[in-house]
């Protein structure tokens, strides 16, 4: 299998349980969204996620999510984006592409670390 790591190197990420608490389509783009995820820090993160085809902004707000919590910041169309959403993807019964928040149970609270 291409790309095996070892665990130590799964060890590195930092994949923390989080809540959307808003979410705002860019503009100029018609796949990205702006979501601000509470993952139990002062303040909510700023993710941006190209999954503005399979979602609308009002059907994320308050869904509990996995977001990886270590990556290098990176601007995306103009806005700092720090993390990363996990999603899975998969080829539907249609044959398009369906993209899904992997959602965590809601009796885990925010913040905690996926090991």
């Amino acid at each position: 299998m291409d790309g095996v790591i070892d665990i130590e190197q799964f060890s590195a990420v930092h994949l923390l349980v989080g809540r959307i608490v808003s979410v705002t389509a860019v503009e100029g783009s018609n796949k990205m969204l702006n979501l601000s995820v509470d993952v139990g820090e002062t303040n909510p993160r700023t993710i941006l996620s190209g999954i503005g085809r399979h979602y609308s902004p009002d059907d994320l707000v308050g869904v509990n999510c996995i977001v990886v919590a270590n990556l290098r910041s990176r601007e995306i169309l103009g806005t700092e984006s720090n993390g990363m959403l996990v999603c899975a993807s998969y080829t539907g019964e249609s044959g398009d592409e369906v993209v899904r928040v992997v959602e965590p149970p809601h009796d885990v609270p925010i913040g905690s670390r996926l090991t």
